[in-house]
């Protein structure tokens, strides 16, 4: 397997890890609310899906089975998809949508920081 494939399908499992844990570390919190999230917001808003368009070019035909054999070693994604499996009974809507972890993101990094400011 390509190289440069598994790693852009780690860089995109990361980048979703991230969003969900970055409120667990204040510094990480801030940079996740003001820089990250809204960085992945923008690339989000494009025409075309950043690093599903590389892991497409790379292999045309099976980027997505190749992305899921990868991620089946991933903590990240694994994670992900059980607890999306445990919210589909109980929400109208998955709260674990790529949108749903963006808000869950950003709130809980509010969060994060709102409480390290009343430590102060």
């Amino acid at each position: 397997m390509n190289l440069l494939f598994v790693l852009i399908t780690i860089l995109h499992s990361l980048t979703w890890g991230f969003i969900l844990f970055a409120f667990l570390n204040p510094r990480l919190a801030y940079i996740n609310l003001y820089f990250f999230i809204p960085f992945v917001y923008v690339i989000q808003i494009l025409p075309f899906h950043f690093f599903n368009t590389i892991k497409e070019n790379i292999y045309p035909d099976d980027w997505r089975e190749r992305s899921a054999e990868i991620s089946k070693y991933l903590i990240v994604p694994i994670f992900i998809e059980w607890l999306k499996r445990v919210f589909e009974g109980f929400s109208f809507f998955n709260p674990l949508s790529w949108q749903g972890i963006m808000i869950f993101g950003a709130l809980s990094s509010a969060w994060s920081l709102r409480l390290q400011k009343n430590k102060r």
